[in-house]
């Protein structure tokens, strides 16, 4: 009974958290997937809310609006933390996705996609490849945890109704995604490198033997050789991706500190 009381008390409290935790699950990787019914998005956010609201009035102290239109206001901004939380690890993972179209088009799979169930599009074979690699990682390696901690620990680096939005938000996001783009081409350099080399050497053949078909020889060579420096360099795509998870993780406590002005 004192539990029921206790949260009658600070429903107003409770809907805020849950409306940021709820954000994060709207647009966040692995937890916004097709495959996890809304339902079970919905039980698990209003139980992270359950396990995080009594700690927050326990340590914090938070201001919640009286009247109803900044109290509605409020809850636009928790969501918007959320969303935007969400949305930087969604550009994270995005960055499989680049390199591996980056990785399709110079092996010869650029005409092939598959079905991410999900997101529910079409994506490029090897980015769906390297990105089930990521997610196996992002899961072995224990980075879901740290996403729950990172995801209460925002609660003390942004309090509740706490948000300051500026022109640095805008800032930070754009940086984040030429890193990205700075990533994905780092990702993607060896073998774009090695079959840019298969090219010249092809056109180095064409020249010298003209009454051989180049086409015929050197679409299977690329294929060959791609998909042998992609078994090479696949050691060090799970290191980069550990370090990523890592960086993940800074660039949203970055974020979180921004918010907080």
């Amino acid at each position: 009974m004192d539990l029921i009381q206790f949260f009658e008390q600070n429903f107003t409290v409770f809907i805020l958290a849950c409306t940021r935790v709820s954000g994060i699950f709207i647009t966040a990787p692995i937890f916004s997937s097709r495959n996890i019914p809304p339902r079970v998005k919905i039980m698990l956010s209003v139980f992270i809310s359950l396990i995080i609201v009594p700690v927050i009035l326990q340590k914090y102290t938070v201001n919640i609006p009286s009247a109803l239109l900044p109290y509605m206001f409020a809850v636009l901004c928790e969501l918007t933390i959320g969303v935007t939380i969400g949305l930087v690890m969604e550009i994270f993972f995005a960055v499989i996705q680049v390199a591996g179209q980056m990785l399709d088009t110079q092996i010869g799979f650029g005409i092939v996609n598959v079905l991410d169930p999900q997101s529910g599009t079409q994506v490029p074979l090897l980015g769906n490849f390297i990105q089930v690699i990521f997610i196996i990682v992002f899961l072995a390696t224990d980075m879901h945890h740290l996403f729950f901690s990172a995801l209460a620990d925002s609660f003390q680096v942004l309090p509740i109704n706490g948000a300051v939005f500026d022109g640095s938000l805008a800032l930070f996001i754009l940086k984040l995604v030429s890193d990205m783009f700075v990533l994905a081409l780092k990702i993607a350099m060896p073998i774009v490198m090695t079959t840019l080399l298969v090219d010249i050497s092809m056109g180095m053949l064409a020249r010298t033997m003209p009454q051989m078909n180049v086409f015929v020889v050197g679409i299977p060579l690329k294929l060959a050789v791609g998909i042998f420096m992609l078994s090479v360099v696949l050691p060090t795509y799970i290191y980069i991706l550990k370090v990523a998870c890592r960086e993940l993780f800074a660039n949203i406590y970055k974020l979180l500190s921004i918010f907080g002005g």
